[in-house]
């Protein structure tokens, strides 16, 4: 039986583990509705500034340069605040999975519009399958279900 835990780190700003991904559950969902209107037009603005703002709120900052946000990434990265916790990105794939969604890890392509999450759960997967006699280097989930 697979389980994805929870290890908290010191944190200027920390909510509870179930809380935090709630919320970024809210983001998350945003991102599915808004993310196929970006990759059917790069010249629709509005889509990929609401797919900027979610990404921005999910924690993937890198690709989420967009509008007037700019400023504000820019500042946060020049403070040293793109701090990233892979903590919580674990947390919102463990209430995808309590909520009966885990594939769409696959199906939503995060290696794509999430990778920093992508690869968190990958990491997490892959410690969590391996052996003593059978260490893994890698997990390569299979989207073709």
């Amino acid at each position: 039986r697979l389980s994805v835990g929870y290890q908290h780190h010191q944190d200027r700003h920390v909510q509870a583990p179930q809380e935090a991904a709630l919320m970024r559950l809210q983001w998350y969902d945003r991102l599915l509705e808004e993310a196929p209107q970006c990759e059917a037009s790069c010249l629709n603005w509005k889509a990929w500034a609401n797919c900027g703002v979610c990404l921005y709120h999910l924690g993937e900052k890198k690709a989420s340069w967009v509008g007037k946000y700019m400023r504000v990434l820019d500042r946060e990265f020049h403070e040293g605040s793109w701090h990233w916790e892979e903590a919580n990105d674990v947390v919102l794939f463990a209430l995808l999975v309590q909520r009966g969604r885990a594939g769409e890890v696959c199906t939503q392509r995060w290696h794509e519009r999430l990778p920093n999450h992508y690869f968190a759960v990958m990491h997490v997967l892959c410690m969590q399958l391996s052996k003593p006699d059978r260490p893994l280097q890698e997990v390569c989930p299979d989207d073709s279900r």
